[in-house]
């Protein structure tokens, strides 16, 4: 990753990489412990990737990105004589000069196939692809619009199959950049007798969830997240992008309109401390309602110099009405943040 982004023309050889440092403890989530559980992998250098982009590109501004769709989505469905695996990919992140791109793999993950041809899956399985598009409003808002994710579903024609899934950011969507909104979140669900359920409490995880025949199983990826300020983007660019069927006529008016003004706030900032799991905003009920949000929603920290931050917001009836805290871990150090709530 960071030869891709500091020095992406010159040689891959020993010396390119003796530059860098790495520390990893044994027994941290990047060394683990033998005989831990490493099945996840892939899971755990995404998010290793979207760090250090994000990290890095402050460091080199020109090479700032939304980030990507940030997850391998492992899928498969299987049955008494038959398997079917897939990695659906995703959108990418928007740059400084470029959209996203729509339903790519991660430049680390290779050139192998990402989903299946429908011809080969439906010779080789009892299932039929009924639908493969580009996933509407995936893609980040912004300057420069993140990449689209996948929409796929898939009917199940056999009598008994399993469904399993390895994927993240199923609730935490791709970060946007200098300001452009986050990308969707990665989605997995079934569709049984015309009612869409969730084959999982612990969204991206399902392991073995039994599937009847008629079942349809709807893979929706993630988009890459957005770069710049959404109501800076050329508006021919959103009509277009309307016409093509990427963004509905109704994200056109609330994330590239002036109602998009209405989904953010300007709140002072107080440091605490704290280091917990989840990184947690604590604001008056006032500006919850301002925000037009939900105790305990999950809501973007917009920064024009970097990725946003992702934060779940609480109600706090002894903060004043203009402020929020915010742990010192964050290391934001601005008097003032601005908020907005997720799509």
């Amino acid at each position: 990753m960071a030869k891709a982004l500091l020095d992406p023309s010159g040689p891959i050889n020993a010396g390119a990489q003796r530059p860098l440092r790495i520390t990893a403890p044994l027994g941290s989530v990047v060394n683990a412990r033998p005989p831990a559980a490493c099945g996840a992998i892939g899971e755990v250098r995404r998010a290793l990737e979207s760090l250090v982009i994000g990290t890095l590109g402050m460091a080199v501004p020109d090479q700032l990105v939304g980030d990507l769709k940030g997850a391998s989505n492992i899928t498969s469905i299987s049955g008494e004589d038959f398997l079917f695996v897939e990695f659906p990919a995703g959108g990418t992140g928007g740059t400084a000069v470029a959209d996203g791109n729509n339903c790519m793999r991660n430049f680390a993950e290779g050139d192998i196939s990402s989903i299946q041809p429908i011809e080969a899956v439906e010779a080789n399985c009892p299932l039929r692809i009924e639908r493969t598009v580009l996933r509407e409003d995936s893609g980040g808002p912004g300057l420069h619009r993140g990449g689209l994710g996948l929409h796929r579903e898939i009917r199940v024609l056999a009598e008994n199959a399993r469904l399993s899934v390895l994927s993240d950011k199923n609730v935490i969507p791709p970060y946007g950049v200098r300001g452009g909104g986050t990308g969707a979140p990665n989605r997995f669900t079934v569709i049984r007798n015309g009612e869409e359920i969730e084959p999982s409490t612990l969204p991206g995880k399902i392991t073995g969830f039994a599937l009847h025949a008629g079942d349809v199983v709807i893979e929706r990826t993630a988009g890459g997240g957005g770069y710049g300020d959404p109501l800076a983007r050329d508006p021919g660019q959103v009509a277009r992008d309307v016409e093509f069927g990427y963004v509905s006529a109704a994200q056109a008016r609330s994330a590239y309109g002036e109602a998009l003004r209405e989904q953010q706030i300007v709140l002072r900032t107080r440091l605490v401390e704290g280091n917990g799991s989840q990184l947690t905003l604590r604001i008056a009920p006032s500006a919850l309602q301002r925000l037009r949000a939900r105790d305990g929603d999950l809501v973007e920290i917009v920064r024009g110099d970097g990725p946003s931050l992702l934060a779940w917001v609480r109600i706090a009836p002894d903060i004043d009405d203009d402020a929020c805290e915010i742990p010192a871990s964050t290391l934001l150090v601005e008097p003032r943040i601005v908020l907005r709530r997720l799509r």
